[in-house]
């Protein structure tokens, strides 16, 4: 936003200065409209946000540059020695672009991975580095310092080259990983060579994920679990997206990550690779459907969490072979929805993730001052499902928890929240700035285990409906959900809640409710949900064989 503030401002400060130099403004228009044309003829058009804020920048470094020469010595340079600079400029920008796209083109949709070992070149990223925003710090800071004080044209030569010097920069990389990502091998034989390797490794359980970064934590809270299940199976996680930036966000693990751009690869992959059994999906989207149709798997959801959001509840999940459940309150919620879910294919699994937080508040010692946790949910992205409170309540939270000087205040968003709203995101800063300022403290957790760790000392806990509330009932301990008839009396109610006693009856059975028995290890009976259902498959549905030639099973 301060950016796009800073380019309008410029564009009309710009404006305004050349009333007297129309034609630098005419040259500049003229060279930008070029490099659009040129970019879309090239089937390189910006197409995000950030290449919008680039080649917007463009116009503005055009027209800054040009102000600042012609009236630092208008005498001495020629408008046409102004018009070459900018053409080279543009020009410099616009093979970056080209070059930027091809490189797009060439690594998107096509097969990478990670903790496999294959006969075969990864494809080279290339971060986006944004030539004209680079060029921009020493026109807009530089440039006006020189012209205020006069400067020597030689200045300006040396301004130029620091400009000429950054955009060529961003070529040289760009360069390189376009002529690595040429001299790949075709998708078919990279993909074949893939599926060669994983045949050697005879994976049994796959892992589906796709889904924006901010939906990362999705995946990322199953790790442990999934750690813990590769101990005894062969677990392989697919992502599937345009570009593989999952990696990215995955924490570091020895399970095997295969990305796939498409339908037909992720169809090959599955064919190719006839140990796989089992398909767990941890988020409910649609590009789900491209693996559901590929027969051969036993196609399970997971799901992410346990809450009592609308959500929770998604009719969509009827296509899956079964859906785990965490316990009886999931069960009736599906059921009472009557949304097409039918009885036998909801299992009991428990929530194998709440071990660790059992873990952690074993372990966890009290400070002198009582923990109070105030942790919004996100906003959704239906009118059905928003159920976080930092926008109509998060000020009043904070000033009711923050009115007592013997508890420390942390506040622990969703990691979604503010992702697609923007008053979200900015009540969310706003909280973030009054505890700062009030000495307490703030957490953005990057993992389940993070959260957890902020959990596990809390002494009482803030918060939406949704996951973090009923993971919370494992540790018995007191909670509030913010909405209208409870903020009034918050501050009396959490006061009560810290001088009273801890353990409560009712939430006992809250919890048995909503994550089953908590008297054995949670992911025990994860594990034997996966162990009954392979050997389910194994004995209803026959052994699926590979058509590779390339020396994979037949």
């Amino acid at each position: 936003m301060i950016r796009r503030i800073l380019l309008i401002a410029a564009a009309l400060a710009a404006a305004i200065a050349t009333v007297s130099h129309w034609s630098v403004l005419l040259i500049a228009v003229a060279l930008y409209a070029t490099t659009i044309i040129l970019s879309r003829l090239t089937g390189a058009a910006p197409r995000s946000g950030g290449d919008a804020d680039q080649t917007g920048a463009a116009i503005v470094i055009s027209v800054a540059t040009g102000i600042v020469v012609l009236h630092a010595d208008a005498d001495a340079v020629s408008l046409w020695e102004v018009a070459t600079v900018l053409a080279l400029l543009h020009g410099l920008h616009l093979v970056r672009h080209v070059l930027r796209v091809l490189v797009y083109r060439r690594w998107r949709a096509v097969a990478d991975w990670r903790n496999v070992a294959v006969a075969a070149p990864l494809p080279v990223r290339v971060d986006p580095v944004a030539g004209p925003t680079l060029v921009a710090i020493p026109v807009w800071v530089i440039a006006p310092i020189l012209a205020i004080f006069d400067a020597d044209p030689i200045a300006y030569v040396g301004l130029g080259v620091v400009c000429l010097g950054l955009v060529i920069g961003t070529l040289v990389p760009t360069s390189r990983a376009l002529l690595h990502n040429l001299r790949m091998p075709s998708e078919r034989a990279r993909l074949a060579a893939l599926t060669a390797a994983l045949r050697k490794q005879s994976p049994e359980i796959l892992v589906h994920f796709n889904a924006r970064a901010s939906s990362a934590y999705a995946i990322t809270e199953w790790m442990t679990v999934l750690e813990r299940l590769a101990q005894d199976h062969r677990v392989v996680i697919l992502t599937v997206d345009r570009l593989p930036w999952h990696f990215d966000t995955i924490p570091p693990t020895a399970i095997p990550l295969v990305h796939l751009g498409g339908a037909e690869a992720i169809e090959s992959f599955v064919e190719q690779v006839p140990t796989l059994t089992l398909a767990l999906y941890p988020r409910n989207t649609s590009p789900n459907k491209n693996l559901l149709r590929v027969p051969g798997l036993y196609d399970v959801y997971i799901g992410h969490g346990e809450s009592d959001k609308a959500e929770a509840a998604n009719p969509a999940v009827r296509a899956f072979d079964e859906i785990w459940i965490a316990g009886e309150a999931a069960r009736a919620r599906y059921l009472d929805a009557n949304v097409g879910v039918h009885e036998d294919q909801l299992r009991t699994t428990g929530r194998p993730q709440v071990g660790e937080l059992l873990e952690l508040a074993a372990s966890t010692t009290s400070g002198p001052k009582k923990s109070v946790v105030y942790a919004p949910t996100w906003e959704g992205y239906y009118a059905d499902d928003g159920y976080s409170s930092i926008v109509t309540h998060g000020d009043a939270v904070v000033s009711a928890l923050l009115d007592r000087d013997d508890v420390t205040v942390t506040y622990l968003p969703h990691p979604a929240l503010g992702t697609l709203n923007r008053r979200f995101a900015d009540a969310s800063s706003s909280v973030v700035s009054r505890l700062r300022r009030a000495g307490g403290r703030s957490v953005i957790a990057g993992s389940l285990s993070e959260r957890y760790k902020v959990l596990a000392a809390a002494d009482v806990l803030v918060t939406d409906i949704g996951t973090d509330v009923v993971d919370f009932l494992a540790l018995d301990r007191p909670y509030f959900l913010v909405d209208d008839a409870t903020i009034g009396t918050l501050r009396d109610d959490v006061v009560r809640a810290l001088a009273g006693p801890q353990k409560d009856p009712a939430r006992k059975k809250f919890a048995l409710r909503y994550l089953g028995d908590l008297s054995t290890p949670p992911i025990d009976r994860f594990l034997a949900e996966v162990e009954r259902t392979l050997a389910l498959v194994r004995r209803v549905r026959p052994r699926r064989t590979s058509s590779a030639t390339d020396g994979g099973e037949q």
